[in-house]
C-alpha cells in the first residue's frame, strides 16, 4: 500500500535540495570520487552518500531511479514496524492494531519528504536501522544481539539519527516486562539500563569519533560549549516554537510545506512556546500514568518524545532552529507504537 501511494509521483522532476546535491554537484556522478565519501569535509554519512553513486551509475539523472531506493527503504521500515508491533502486542487484536499502526507510519503525509527528496535517504536509512536494532534486540535466538549491534553500526554510518536507537530500546525495556517473550522478568530499571549499555557505549564512541575527527563545520551533533550557553537560552523560546510546529505537522498534517520559515518566537509568553511547554508536561504525565496499566503506550510516547526533542535539536547551542518534516520520521514510529497499543 505504501508503494502504491508513492510510486505514481517518483518520476516528477528533482526539487529543492536534490538539485544542488545530485544534479549541480558532480561528486556522485563519477565512481572515481567514491573515496571522497570517507573524507571529513561534509556531513559524515558514508553509506548514504555511497548509495547515490549507485543511483547515478544505474539511472543517470532520471529522478525515478534516485527515489526508488528511498521508497524501498521506507516500505521496508513500515513492514519491519508491523512485525515489531506484532511481537510487542500480545492481545488478540494485536495483528489488526499492528497493521493500522504500521500503516499510519507508512502513509503519514509528513513522510513524503523522505520518499520524494532523494538526498534525504539518510533519514530513512537511519530510521530503518533504529527499527532493525530494536527488532534484533528483542530476538532471543543466539547471535541476535550481534545483529542488533551491526544494524546500529550500519545506521550510524548512514545517518546520525541512528543515535536514537538506544533511546528506543530503553523506552521499550523501561515500559514493561512482556515485550520480548521468553526473557525472564527482572526489575524494569535494572533491565533497561543493562539492555541499553552496549548500544549506548557504541553511540558514545561514535560521537567522540565525530568530535575528534570531523571538522566543526560538518558537525550535525553539537558539541557542548559553555560560551554559547547564553545564546542557547536566548534561542530556547524559538526552539520550543519549533517543537510546536513539528507537533502540528505530526498531528494535523494539513498545511505541510516544502520549506518552513524559522520560528521567530522571542518571548516565553509566545503562544507556540507555551503550547510546547504544555505538550511536554502532558506527555510526561501520560507516560507516568500509562506505564503500569498500558506500558506500550508509555513506551511509544517516550520514544516519540525523545526522538522529537533530540532530532530537531530543540536545545541548540547556536544558530537557527530548523523545522522540517523529515525530523518526524523516527518520532512517528514511536507514535505508531503508542497508538497501536
Amino acid at each position: 500500500m505504501v508503494a502504491v501511494l508513492y510510486f505514481p509521483f517518483l518520476g516528477s522532476p528533482f526539487t529543492w535540495d536534490d538539485r544542488p546535491a545530485l544534479v549541480t554537484s558532480t561528486l556522485t556522478h563519477r565512481l572515481k570520487n567514491l573515496p571522497a565519501v570517507l573524507t571529513p569535509d561534509r556531513p559524515y554519512r558514508p553509506l548514504a552518500t555511497a548509495s547515490h553513486f549507485v543511483d547515478h551509475l544505474l539511472w543517470g539523472h532520471q529522478p525515478i531511479g534516485h527515489r526508488l531506493p528511498n521508497l524501498a527503504l521506507h516500505a521496508g521500515a513500515t513492514v519491519l514496524l508491523f512485525h515489531l508491533l506484532r511481537r510487542l502486542l500480545a492481545h488478540p487484536a494485536g495483528a489488526g492494531a499492528a497493521f493500522w499502526g504500521a500503516l499510519l507510519f507508512g502513509v503519514h503525509p509528513a513522510q513524503s519528504e523522505v520518499v520524494h527528496c532523494a538526498v534525504y535517504r539518510h533519514v530513512a536509512m537511519g530510521g530503518l536501522a533504529v527499527l532493525a536494532t530494536l527488532w534484533w534486540h528483542g530476538d532471543v535466538r543466539p547471535g541476535a544481539r550481534w545483529k542488533a549491534l551491526g544494524a546500529l553500526v550500519a545506521g550510524l554510518l548512514a545517518s546520525e539519527t541512528a543515535v536514537l536507537a538506544p533511546l528506543a530500546v530503553w523506552a521499550v525495556e523501561w515500559a514493561g516486562d512482556s515485550w520480548s517473550p521468553g526473557r525472564p522478568g527482572t526489575g524494569r530499571a535494572r533491565r533497561a539500563a543493562r539492555a541499553v549499555l552496549p548500544y549506548g557505549a557504541l553511540v558514545v564512541l561514535y560521537v567522540m569519533a565525530r568530535l575528534v575527527w570531523l571538522p566543526p563545520a560538518t558537525w550535525t551533533l553539537s558539541a557542548p560549549d559553555a560560551s554559547k550557553l547564553g545564546e542557547a537560552w536566548a534561542n530556547l523560546p524559538a526552539a520550543l516554537a519549533s517543537l510546536t510546529a513539528h507537533i502540528q505537522a505530526a498531528v494535523f498534517p494539513l498545511k505541510l510545506s516544502v520549506e518552513y520559515a524559522p520560528p521567530d518566537a522571542q518571548s516565553w509568553l509566545d503562544g507556540r512556546t507555551l503550547f510546547a511547554i504544555w505538550s511536554v508536561v502532558v506527555a510526561g504525565v501520560a507516560i507516568i500514568l500509562t506505564r503500569s496499566r498500558v506500558p506500550l503506550v508509555a513506551a511509544g510516547l517516550l520514544w516519540s518524545a525523545t526522538a522529537l526533542l533530540a532530532v530537531q535539536k530543540w536545545l541548540p547551542l547556536a544558530g537557527l532552529v530548523e523545522v522540517a518534516e523529515r525530523h518526524l520520521y523516527i518520532a512517528l514510529a514511536g507514535g505508531a507504537v503508542a497508538l497501536a497499543a
